[in-house]
């Protein structure tokens, strides 16, 4: 090949995120690699991916501040101070992420202030949600980056005026910088937020959802703890289980809700052990915590409380119970867990309560039908194999029935 085919050929190397060498020597941050492609096939650093993402988004990622600056210094080459800043503002990918929203990401603090001390109008930056760099920062984890930030966003502001800001800034979602840790359960970077920004633990989303509402998705039971511990000073026992049981996003979901529909046991347990009443409450749809663990698909989980649920009932009345479990839809738990296609989940809910098997919903339909639309085709014969059996028990009894008659 001569140069041009050489060159041609090297950008046609393109993976399905539309990536091309260089942009995998970026993530990487290795310098030397990247210095050489480009020295090679200098067309490849203005390839963007799928994502609209430059190379110099995967470098920033990568945390390496020497090879950034190495790449930045090419792609600048010949333009002014003002000129660069603005070249660095405009490279936004199909999210609207800078290379500062990147490398915030990461929680990678030595790249962050490079960049905001060269670039420093990227520490204004938005994304197309909404996202200021601090709330990557905070869903980071790393409480000395967030730290270093925010010092630089919030210089020259007082006391009062930096709990604002940080109050202020929200998401598309209404989401603050404390709600993004918290759905991370990221417990050190949470505490540091509420130590610092109190009034930001008071603070729900455009759902209503509250922080505790994240941690419990979260899963991390000792992040919850430690955040409920704080939520619910100088409240007595009775005080906190209606705190608790107030705390309804515009769903009706408690904490309980949201973490049954992670299907983990340790904070489901925790919850209903710390807050019994929470295992009674409903949402707005009428869908009761086990509607959302035959959801998630963790048996474990639904054994575990169900078995809460079902204490000191016989056998007839936890079928009954299971049966009378229907949501608005008139949808059984085996109706959603259908619906996701959880072979296991669907299994074990027709070997313990056999009758959901026959039940249908508002618009008549029957738990194959969910089956059906999840797609999967194991579950749906292995389903289908126990209602036509129960179907050919039923025609042989009838059958015999008449016989007799006879």
């Amino acid at each position: 090949m001569n140069e041009s085919e050489k060159e041609i050929f090297m950008e046609s190397l393109i993976d399905n995120d539309g990536w091309t060498v260089l942009h995998h020597a970026c993530l990487k941050g290795n310098k030397d690699m990247c210095l050489y492609l480009i020295g090679e096939y200098p067309r490849l650093l203005s390839k963007k991916d799928r994502r609209e993402q430059h190379c110099l988004h995967l470098v920033a990622e990568s945390g390496n501040v020497e090879c950034f600056q190495s790449i930045a210094d090419l792609a600048l080459k010949d333009m002014n101070e003002s000129e660069k800043e603005i070249f660095m503002e405009s490279l936004l990918d199909n999210d609207g992420w800078t290379v500062l929203h990147q490398a915030c990401l990461k929680g990678n603090k030595d790249i962050c202030l490079y960049l905001i001390g060269e670039y420093p109008r990227l520490l204004s930056k938005k994304d197309r949600r909404e996202q200021h760099c601090l709330h990557l920062v905070a869903e980071s984890g790393n409480v000395e980056c967030f730290q270093s930030i925010a010092d630089l966003a919030l210089k020259d502001m007082n006391e009062s005026e930096k709990e604002i800001f940080m109050e202020s800034l929200l998401d598309n979602d209404g989401l603050t910088v404390l709600h993004r840790p918290c759905l991370k359960g990221n417990k050190d970077i949470c505490l540091y937020l509420i130590g610092e920004y109190p009034r930001l633990l008071s603070k729900k989303d455009r759902r209503e959802q509250h922080c505790l509402h994240l941690v419990a998705e979260s899963g991390n039971v000792e992040c919850f703890q430690s955040i409920a511990d704080l939520a619910l000073k100088d409240m007595n026992e009775s005080e906190k289980e209606i705190f608790m049981e107030s705390l309804l996003d515009n769903d009706g979901w408690t904490v309980l809700h949201h973490a049954c529909l992670k299907g983990n046991k340790d904070i489901c347990l925790y919850l209903i052990g710390e807050y019994p009443r929470l295992l009674y409450k409903k949402d707005r749809r009428e869908q009761h915590c086990l509607h959302l663990v035959a959801i998630s698909g963790n048996v474990e989980c639904f054994q575990s409380i169900a078995d809460l649920a079902l204490k000191d009932m016989n056998e007839t009345e936890k079928e009954i119970f299971m049966e009378s479990l229907l949501d608005n839809n008139g949808w059984t738990v085996l109706h959603h867990a259908c619906l996701k296609g959880n072979k296991d989940m669907c299994l074990y809910l027709i070997g313990e309560y056999p009758r959901l098997l026959s039940k249908k919903d508002r618009r008549e339909q029957h738990c194959l039908h969910l089956v059906a639309e999840s797609g999967n085709v194991e579950c749906f014969q292995s389903i289908a194999d126990l209602a036509l059996k129960d179907m050919n028990e039923i025609r042989k009894r009838n059958i015999h029935g008449e016989s007799n008659r006879q």
